[in-house]
């Protein structure tokens, strides 16, 4: 990922999921920056947060359908987080047992994570 996305994006992580306004101004730049995507699981992920939050459906629906495609067998975290932000629970809870099943080390922080913030107060999500 370049430098500038990568600081973006933590910059993003920090303050954006609790500020409407500025994921919007974030995901703004964010495609400013980089208007065509680069095919690696960070960057197709960024592009499927970042065009959903900016109700670029059809651009997120596409970037979310080939992080699924190219990327299912080892990123199944990040298309968790993905379905989360669009509050699609059944499907974010679907692809977290599979990141399970992966033995994926981001799963360490799902009751912490701001991405998956919509399924906090889901019964599904363990507690720890």
């Amino acid at each position: 990922m370049e430098p500038t996305v990568s600081r973006l994006l933590v910059q993003w992580c920090r303050r954006a999921v609790g500020s409407e306004g500025f994921a919007h101004e974030f995901c703004e730049t964010m495609v400013r920056l980089n208007p065509t995507p680069r095919y690696d699981p960070a960057r197709v992920f960024l592009y499927a947060v970042a065009y959903y939050a900016l109700g670029r459906q059809k651009e997120a629906d596409a970037a979310l359908s080939e992080l699924i495609a190219k990327y299912h067998a080892r990123s199944a975290y990040v298309i968790a987080q993905v379905y989360a932000f669009r509050k699609q629970s059944d499907e974010a809870f679907k692809w977290l047992d599979q990141a399970y099943a992966q033995r994926d080390s981001g799963l360490i922080g799902t009751n912490v994570d701001p991405l998956l913030k919509n399924l906090h107060n889901d019964p599904r999500l363990p507690r720890s």
